[in-house]
Formats: structure tokens, sequence, C-alpha cells
């Protein structure tokens, strides 16, 4: 089931959110999963802390809380034990008995996927517990693991929004969609010159529309040595791209001597998909830059949002004998293609390489596209292909970003950024204020079909929001001659094309 949300974008953004927030996270395990994010605290004071803290600057009005759920692993243990009725009461009495032996040195993990709790129990006393019998209790692997879904619920069945689980190295849960609904928060910080510095995190939900997949696949003689690696890696990303993504739809070619037809494949189709791919066999020379240079062309048609994952070896081995032309035309391709933001923004374009060597055009194509050139001999990509959320970050929708920045009495900037559809918290440039001024903030984002996906007022003095979210206008940023695009770097963690103009209002 594709789950849309890339887990491993959205814990790295929540993390970064937190920390501008100022938000003390120092020894604490934060992990998202769909939509919860848990935390692993070292202490019950820094528990509670952390959720004083998410109370604060979640809510509009903290004195209202959070609907907030605490529990300890022994009463839930407890409540398994004395719920098994197919076990006579001698054998629930022992197991009561030894819980507080076992309290006292149990360690404990906590799987974000499957939502269990998982407790070592111990050689001695597996054989007590294991008598135990009921539905609810499974003991897995020596280990008591214990299904927290259902404490996720409040009584009234509506979603909790906080769980803490109360042991020395407690465990929080929290529901993403409280930080969802928020859409966008301001962190700041006071600079050494007395000025404030603001920086907007918005939030940038999962797109229903998948782009759209391009798999090219070199199956020339030279490929040879790599067809097994070759053919495993190719379904291993499918399979991945699948599972993020059920209703995508990946386009597969192959070229050799020449440039093979386009099968589609959906995903009901993925075992198809798999068949194909182990019947092709290395043969004929590499028509490696004509390929390309296709691809390029045929991108520059195309609608945006296409992801491209190039399988090759990076030997160019032409029947052609035109090696310096397809060279030319690809320089060529990618200068007209370097013109047009939307198309580099996008779109993705990636290399993976059965070589050590790497091919240096096909390295610039790669860098054009801010992708990845990844080599099969690397070990990043051998971990990628056991990490799906890795090969999620892979296969995400990339969208180019416009928004506005007015401040009453002062600066209007507007600026462009890029970032991938991955329910993530994106940051947007900071601005910076005399200690004196009044922080008022006007806030518009626009997609690159220029409709307006967040529209925020306020006074940062008052922290009552004014939050229009509207994703399906068509509303278009005004024109305006006096602005420009200048690349500025201001960020390191950032890409933004900006354009400053300053006038009073």
């Amino acid at each position: 089931m594709g789950r849309l949300a890339n887990n491993k974008l959205q814990t790295e953004s929540i993390i970064k959110l937190l920390e501008k927030m100022n938000i003390n996270l120092a020894g604490q395990t934060i992990t998202c999963h769909d939509e919860w994010i848990s935390v692993q605290s070292t202490s019950r004071e820094q528990a509670n802390s952390l959720i004083s803290d998410l109370t604060t600057i979640l809510l509009d009005d903290p004195s209202l809380g959070l609907t907030r759920k605490k529990v300890t692993i022994s009463s839930l243990i407890t409540k398994l034990i004395t719920s098994a009725t197919y076990c006579n009461q001698t054998i629930r009495d022992a197991c009561l008995a030894l819980l507080p032996i076992l309290e006292k040195n149990w360690q404990y993990q906590y799987d974000p996927e499957t939502k269990h709790l998982n407790i070592e129990l111990g050689s001695c006393f597996l054989p007590i517990f294991e008598a135990l019998q009921s539905e609810e209790i499974n003991i897995i692997d020596s280990k008591f693991s214990i299904d927290i879904s259902a404490l996720l619920k409040t009584n009234e069945d509506k979603t909790l929004d906080v769980l803490l689980i109360e042991e020395s190295n407690p465990l929080i849960l929290i529901r993403h969609e409280l930080f969802a609904n928020k859409k966008i928060f301001y962190a700041q910080k006071t600079l050494k010159n007395g000025n404030i510095e603001v920086q907007p995190f918005f939030h940038l939900p999962p797109d229903v529309t998948p782009p759209d997949y391009h798999f090219i696949l070199d199956t020339s003689s030279s490929m040879y040595c790599h067809m097994k690696e070759f053919k495993e890696s190719v379904i291993r990303f499918a399979e991945a791209l699948f599972e993020y993504q059920p209703n995508a739809k990946i386009s597969l070619q192959f070229f050799n001597t020449i440039v093979g037809d386009t099968k589609i494949f959906t995903y009901g189709e993925l075992e198809d998909l798999k068949k194909v791919v182990n019947s092709f066999y290395a043969y004929g020379s590499t028509a490696l830059y004509k390929t390309v240079n296709k691809q390029l062309e045929q991108l520059a048609k195309l609608s945006l949002h296409n992801n491209y994952l190039l399988f090759t070896d990076g030997d160019n081995n032409d029947d052609d004998n035109n090696e310096e032309g397809q060279i030319d035309l690809l320089s060529k391709h990618m200068e007209r293609l370097g013109q047009d933001p939307r198309l580099l923004s996008c779109n993705k374009f990636f290399i993976i390489n059965y070589k050590v060597r790497k091919n240096e055009y096909l390295a610039d194509v790669v860098n054009l596209f801010s992708s990845e050139y990844i080599s099969s001999n690397e070990v990043d990509l051998q971990k990628a292909l056991q990490d799906a959320e890795q090969l999620s970050v892979w296969a995400s929708k990339r969208g180019l970003f416009t928004y506005s920045v007015q401040v009453v009495e002062g600066q209007f900037s507007e600026y462009s950024l890029k970032a991938d559809y991955a329910n993530q918290f994106v940051p947007l440039e900071k601005l910076e204020f005399a200690a004196h001024e009044k922080l008022d903030i006007e806030l518009t984002i626009k997609d690159v079909e220029g409709r307006i996906i967040l529209s925020d007022k306020r006074c940062l003095n008052n922290p009552s929001p004014v939050v229009k979210h509207a994703s399906n206008s068509n509303i278009l940023f005004p024109n305006s001659e006096a602005r420009q695009l200048k690349q500025i770097y201001s960020d390191p963690d950032l890409e933004y094309n900006r354009t400053i103009q300053n006038q009073k209002f």
C-alpha cells in the first residue's frame, strides 16, 4: 500500500523545524512514520518538557491542551495477562509475580511501522509467559510484543494527539496532523547585533498525482558482466516506486544498437515488468549519447514532473562513429533546458552506473537536474536497494514554488525554490528585523502553475495567525517590470532564486 508521505524527508524536516523553533532535542531520537511522530526521550522530565513545548507551538491557545494519554509498559502487560482467559489462574499469577522482576531491567524497542512495543523476556522467563494463551498476546523471537494501535484512540474512538509511554526512557507518539494543520511556522531568534531573525517553514503535503517514471535500460554487449546486478536493481527500484506510489506508471525502454519501443507498466503489472526485465540479454553496440539526446529532446516537449532513471555502464560505443557530434548535441540540449527553471526544477534525471568510472557528460546531465549519479559499486546504492525510504526520496515528485514576502513599511521580496512533495516542512528565506520594528508579515506561496497553495498574514508580536489554504486557486502573480531574477546564495541548506525590491508602503 502506498504511503505517499516520505518518512525519511518528513523526519529530517520535523527535526530541523523543532530545532529552529528552539525545542531542546538533545539526546532524543525522532522518527516519522506515516501519521505519527515517535520521540524516544532519556528521562520523564525531558519527555514532559517536550510535550509542554510542543503544546505551546502547536496550539494558538496552549491552555486548551492536547488530547493525551499516559500509560506504562507494566500496566499494559498486566492487562494482557489478566485477560488471558484460555489458561489457568496459576499461570496468570506466576506471570504477574515475575513482572516486577522483569521491570527492573527490561529494555524495549518500538517499531514505528507495526506500532508494536517489543520487550525482551529472557530465556528463564520465556517458558512461563509462553504458557499464556490469548489472541492479544504475541511472543515473537523471545520478545513480548504489544500492539499499541488501540491506545492511539480516545474513549470516543477519536484519534489521540499524544501518547506517552512512561518509562525511565519514555516514548512519545505525536500525531503529525497537528503540525500539518498549522500549515506554517515562524522560527525566531535574536541575533548578536540585537536584531530579530525570522524564518518561515511551510507544510508541503504529498501529491496524490505521481510524476511520470521513465526507466531507460542499457542492454548492450558491454553490460554482459553486469546483467544479474542490473536486473536486480531495476526490479528493486520498480518495487520500491510502486510501494511508495501505487498510482504510478513506469515506462520501460531498452537501448543497444537501437532504441527499443516503450512499454508502460502499472502497479498491477509489476510481475509482467519483472518478466520483461529478466528476459533481457546483452548484445549489440551502445547508442548511449544518442539515447540520452532523444530523452532530453522528449523531456522538453512533455508536461512537467518526470523522473528519469538511466541504467548503464556509461560506455558509448555507437555504430555511427559520431561521438563528437552526439556530445555537441548533448551540450546544446542542456543549454536550452538550462534556460527553463520550470523544467530543471520539476524533473529529475538519475544515472545508475555499473562501472567505477564516472561518465563526465552524463554527470553534467545529472547535475543540471539536481539529481544523483549513483554507482552500483558504492555501498550507498547497496544500502539504498534495501531501504525503501531512500528509494522513495529519489522517486518523490519535485515542484517549483515561488513566494513573495511583504513586510508592512519595509521590504518586499520574491523568491523561488524547489522541493519534494513529501508531507514535509520546507524552510523559506530568513528575514531580519530591528528589535523595535513591528513584525507584520504577508506571505504568499504559489506552485509552478501559479496556484496559491498558502496565503498567510500575521503580526508576529501577536501569535494569532490568519491562514488561508487555497490549493485549487488559479490566482497568478501580478506582473511587475521591477522584478528580476538573480541567483543569491544566502542559506547553506537552501537553493533560492531571489529578487528584492525595497519599497515603502
